[in-house]
């Protein structure tokens, strides 16, 4: 069936956290307008990874609907593969508006209009009063180019608009349509938990961040009605009670959360959440009201241990509080994620090992998720501003920036420096010296408790040289690892070969760590099955996996049953 528009959406899989719920939004707005609409996301192109084939695919797949205009919503991670599709549609289908919108085109536009004819037009800013009649111009073959945000070229030159103004008031906006979501065939699996907006805008001025661009660092929060009407349309539609509440910070009006979480309560049917917050706009009795009302994740980004970087990145966190309320939170059962970076231009080895000490002891707490990424110059931010003359062509990147196609598109990429600078590498020596940090974070999440307990070696502001140790140990594997294979894949190949491990057979202990290993390695990687063996290890203190639920606590010595189940006895070391 013709459509007048597609939207060409980055989701690679089924689930619904994966859909673009600004899209959405603007989807609604067109077909409440009477515009024929339809969404196209990306695994209905098939695998990013057989890149051809999928740029044919989605060629195919939108064109067959015969649209009047594409538009595609972009991240960062997957610019480039936007740009390929929209060249291929504008190649087979010269007379198909090509539009983009989302954050990425929004912080290059002008790069973008004047680098790709392909591109018709970005759209920059908030998009709900302006979708509606800009589209329908478009449709109708008259292009109103007076639209605020519109980015676009007029007799080859750049023409660029002003901003819309920020929506003061969402309670206005109708509520959206789900039945654009709901066309395609989804698993129970598939829709256990929903992406839900209930706000925009950061006050905050990290350098690193993009999005306080984006949002103008407005603060907006939808009024506690409208959110759980909104929660109300969800649990019709989809019969779900799980959300994950979108805003990048949720917390900061705090008489406003609360006022949510009283309206939650009423609900006649209980739900769990999720939200973003930073540490220094969460208090005790804030978090109290939250888990009253059915908060079970919160996502907090920490992004250095050092207390000069905390400055310089503009972060402005006070440490010391930051732990005060992650162990506040930790002991309400509430699972954390706690972000870092490190990399940045200005950091030192002991910055890094500050950081790095912050992350191994946040390792101590259940339901605790750390993150540590390297530094990336996200167009739009300050820190790529500052720094982008002194950016260069990238052998290993963040893994912020994604990977999806990226091989297929280095000469895109490479080419326009100024639209991609997510793939390019600031060379510090400190960076360079971090060549595989990565990878030690990626292992020391599995088997945190190892490193905690090994850290008592090293002190907080020298603790970055256990990871030129464990890099030393193991330079023979590392070499021969590709920077781009997958993670599961790389912690696996590097648990099981481990050197580091060995240099410490002096350890009083060296006999519990080496089990501890032989365990994650014969339980976890191999699945064996059968008697597995002897293991002496504090099971609590030592290893922590979701699959062992049967297991007594203590000194133990540990036996692995046929049927999988853990049989302890006590014993003394």
């Amino acid at each position: 069936m013709n459509k007048d528009v597609i939207f060409v959406t980055p989701a690679t899989s089924l689930k619904l956290p994966y859909e673009t719920y600004g899209t959405l939004v603007l989807a609604s707005l067109l077909k409440y307008a009477d515009v024929s609409v339809k969404i196209k996301r990306f695994f209905q192109f098939g695998d990013v990874n057989k890149f051809d084939t999928f740029i044919d695919n989605a060629e195919k797949e939108i064109l067959a609907h015969s649209p009047k205009i594409v538009s595609f919503y972009t991240s960062c991670n997957i610019y480039h593969i936007c740009l390929k599709i929209a060249e291929r549609i504008k190649k087979v289908s010269p007379e198909t508006y090509i539009v983009f919108g989302g954050p990425q085109a929004d912080a290059c536009a002008k790069e973008t209009i004047l680098a790709f004819d392909y591109v018709d037009f970005v759209c920059c800013g908030e998009g709900e009063n302006t979708v509606v009649p800009f589209f329908k111009s478009l449709i109708n073959g008259t292009p109103d180019l007076s639209v605020p945000g519109l980015v676009y070229k007029k007799d080859d030159e750049l023409v660029v608009n002003p901003r819309p103004e920020l929506i003061s008031n969402f309670d206005e906006l109708p509520f959206v349509d789900f039945s654009l979501w709901t066309d395609v065939e989804r698993t129970e699996n598939d829709i256990k938990v929903l992406p839900i907006d209930v706000g925009r805008g950061c006050p905050f001025n990290c350098i690193f961040c993009s999005t306080k661009s984006f949002w103008e660092r407005n603060y907006r929060l939808k009024s506690a009605k409208r959110i759980v009407d909104e929660i109300n349309l969800v649990h019709e539609t989809f019969n779900i009670t799980r959300f994950k509440f979108m805003h990048d910070m949720f917390t900061m009006n705090k008489q406003a959360v609360t006022e949510l979480c009283e309206e939650i309560k009423k609900l006649d049917y209980k739900i769990e959440w999720a939200c973003s917050a930073r540490a220094d706009c969460l208090s005790e009795e804030l978090i109290d009201t939250m888990v009253d009302a059915g908060l079970d994740r919160i996502f907090i980004g920490i992004e250095s241990g050092s207390p000069r970087m905390q400055k310089i990145i503009n972060k402005n966190l006070k440490l010391d509080k930051v732990y005060d309320i992650i162990d506040y939170i930790a002991k309400k059962g509430i699972s954390i994620s706690a972000s870092y970076i490190y990399g940045f231009p200005d950091e030192t080895l002991e910055d890094v090992s500050q950081t790095l000490h912050s992350y191994f002891t946040l390792s101590k707490y259940n339901r605790m998720y750390r993150w540590c990424h390297r530094c990336a110059f996200f167009p739009g931010t300050e820190i790529e501003r500052v720094h982008r003359d002194e950016l260069t062509e990238a052998v290993i990147y963040t893994d912020l920036a994604g990977d999806l196609g990226v091989s297929a598109c280095t000469d895109l990429i490479n080419g326009h420096p100024a639209i991609f600078p997510q793939y390019r590498e600031y060379n510090s020596p400190l960076r360079v010296s971090l060549r595989y940090f990565d990878f030690f974070l990626w292992v020391t999440r599995k088997i945190p408790s190892i490193y905690l307990y090994l850290s008592k070696y090293y002190t907080p502001t020298t603790l970055v040289n256990m990871y030129f140790d464990w890099e030393k140990a193991n330079m023979d594997l590392l070499e021969k690892i590709d920077a781009h294979v997958s993670e599961e894949k790389t912690i696996d190949y590097l648990i099981e070969n481990d050197r580091f491990i060995a240099t410490f057979e002096k350890d009083e202990n060296y006999n519990i760590l080496k089990d501890v290993i032989r365990f994650y390695v014969d339980y976890v990687l191999n699945e064996k099955t059968g008697f597995l063996g002897i293991y002496e290890f504090i099971i609590d203190d030592y290893f922590d996996n979701k699959q062992i639920v049967d297991y007594q606590k203590g000194i133990s010595r540990v036996t692995v049953n046929p049927d999988k189940t853990i049989k302890c006895n006590k014993m003394m070391l």
